[in-house]
């Protein structure tokens, strides 16, 4: 689990809230770039089951029914590349999912998407949480300036319907 105090930031002009012409694009990202996921991990989930999965929470988050929104990364032809859904608790903002089309990785572009997180929510802390083995996502948080927080946790979820 990591954690971001409150501070101002500047806007990135490439990061905007998701918008419906945006929503398919967003979920064939969601469908194809996690590879370390703890579903993809699962040796009882095979690897479309946890493709459709991810791609069913971004869904949730897209209609509404899961968080409070997405910011979207946008490339020059304004394109979608990567998104961030944000949820809450009754402290803090948090990261619920963050992706990077697979051949976009590499770019700065989470980076981007989560200074666009922090100038969005300036006056709550932020927090995100990413498995022990995501060295990636570990690295990504801490070079924006979250901080990782002991103990660790582990974070259940009840998902219906995985076929």
């Amino acid at each position: 689990r990591f954690v971001r105090a409150p501070s101002a930031s500047s806007p990135c002009d490439e990061v905007v809230l998701a918008e419906p012409p945006h929503h398919e694009k967003l979920l064939d990202i969601a469908g194809r770039c996690f590879t370390r996921s703890r579903f993809h991990l699962d040796e009882l989930i095979t690897p479309e089951q946890a493709d459709r999965i991810k791609r069913e929470w971004l869904r949730n988050c897209l209609e509404g029914r899961r968080g409070l929104g997405e910011l979207v990364a946008l490339d020059a032809k304004e394109e979608p590349v990567g998104f961030l859904a944000v949820s809450a608790n009754a402290s803090a903002r948090v990261v619920d999912l963050l992706a990077v089309a697979p051949e976009q990785q590499g770019r700065g572009i989470g980076h981007k998407l989560l200074s666009g997180f922090v100038s969005f929510s300036p006056r709550l802390p932020l927090r995100a949480t990413t498995l022990l083995s995501n060295t990636a996502a570990r690295h990504l948080y801490g070079s924006c300036g979250f901080r990782g927080l002991s103990p660790r946790t582990y974070v259940l979820h009840l998902h219906r319907g995985v076929q």
